[in-house]
């Protein structure tokens, strides 16, 4: 069960740690031995791809002090290992920054003066520029002249989830690099890992693993801190996962499109009581795909049968429209939903289109209507005899 005090998952310390990115990992080791890596780096992705745990494994491996680089073993290593990758912490030879503070501003100074190996006798030093896409053009500018001329043995590495933030001079001097996502099947190996380092008990075993790596999209920071939640020896439950990821089965998916073709009260009836998630779109999208006879990755052939089942009475046109109303929502929400079911059904036109020349001809009979008041001049007050008799002081006329 969730709760309690949760050892946070360990980053990988070594190159052979990093599941995925094998051909880049490949790339950087080669240009570290072989010393040809450039001085200056761009390393950007999406968050949570692990663009900071692999720029902290070059540091590593550019300062390692035996010619194997990297050792992992000499003083310099394990000293890189100890503080930058288990702490966060700099050290002599790896310099960090966030430049997400105040844009860098107060930063921008304290990173040229450490374009320099300095007195301290260290070989090698690496400059860690973490969340650069925050740099204002004026903290980038500060050190724009010195990128160009970086010392021997002196290496800058920019670190961000988008470098159109960069100003373009100072990505001109840069060798790129951009991390993919991962694969699912890497994002499994990283799970069924953790799976046994903490020695879990998975409910639904590779199904319900695989649940979360979808939801992962790719992103390894994000499956892994969703296990790191559970406390070591205890029970992941199948139906827990699929409530904190928001998981919608695709039945429920292929339920909610077959009514486009039926009843619009009993539709907005089943989207009353369906769990909402960002992943409706993308099973839509993927239904889409088989009703126009193409294939679909994403859902296997029990679905493709169920899709063109259920959904043999929904027009093409009218799911598109839905989809398309459906992706235009800023946010996923039952009323928006509702509306962008209501949008694509058929009966729509019905409750929309009227005709004009009715409703004139029904307004001007209305305003012809003339109502007679009733004349109160004669009425008089019932007398006590009267009240007596009848029991009632309402006279009906």
């Amino acid at each position: 069960m969730m709760g309690g005090v949760c050892k946070m998952l360990k980053r990988p310390s070594k190159f052979e740690d990093v599941v995925g990115h094998t051909h880049l990992i490949e790339f950087l080791k080669n240009h570290v031995s072989g010393g040809t890596l450039p001085r200056f780096l761009i390393l950007e992705g999406d968050e949570g791809l692990g663009k900071t745990t692999i720029a902290k494994l070059i540091s590593l491996a550019l300062c390692c002090e035996s010619e194997n680089k990297p050792c992992y073993t000499c003083k310099t290593c394990t000293d890189i290992m100890s503080n930058v990758i288990d702490k966060n912490m700099e050290t002599k030879n790896v310099k960090l920054f966030n430049m997400s503070i105040n844009g860098g501003k107060d930063s921008a100074k304290d990173v040229v003066d450490n374009f320099n190996l300095g007195v301290s006798g260290i070989k090698t030093k690496v400059i860690l520029l973490d969340e650069a896409h925050a740099m204002s053009d004026a903290a980038q500018e500060v050190f724009l002249v010195d990128t160009e001329y970086l010392p021997s043995n002196v290496y800058v590495i920019l670190i961000t989830t988008n470098s159109y933030n960069l100003i373009p001079t100072l990505k001109s001097r840069a060798f790129s690099i951009k991390l993919n996502k991962l694969k699912k099947v890497d994002l499994m190996i990283l799970l069924k890992d953790i799976v046994r380092e903490r020695n879990l008990n998975v409910q639904g075993g590779d199904a319900t693993l695989g649940l979360i790596a979808d939801w992962a999209d790719g992103k390894p920071r994000i499956a892994l801190n969703l296990l790191s939640g559970f406390q070591s020896n205890s029970a992941v439950s199948a139906d827990l996962i699929k409530e904190f990821i928001g998981y919608v089965d695709v039945d429920d998916v292929i339920d909610l499109l077959s009514y486009l073709g039926g009843s619009m009260t009993h539709g907005l009836m089943y989207i009353n009581s369906l769990h909402l998630s960002d992943g409706i779109l993308d099973i839509c999208l993927e239904v889409l795909k088989i009703k126009k006879g193409l294939a679909s990755f994403k859902l296997n052939m029990d679905d493709a049968l169920k899709v063109r089942t259920k959904l043999a009475n929904v027009d093409e046109e009218v799911l598109v429209k839905f989809i398309y109303e459906f992706a235009a929502l800023v946010k996923v929400n039952k009323r928006g939903l509702i509306a962008s079911f209501i949008k694509a059904h058929p009966m729509y036109s019905s409750l929309v289109d009227f005709n004009p020349s009715i409703l004139q001809e029904e307004l001007q009979q209305k305003s012809d209507l003339v109502l007679e008041e009733p004349d109160y001049s004669e009425r008089k007050a019932p007398t006590m005899e009267s009240l007596l008799q009848n029991g009632s002081i309402v006279e009906v006329f």
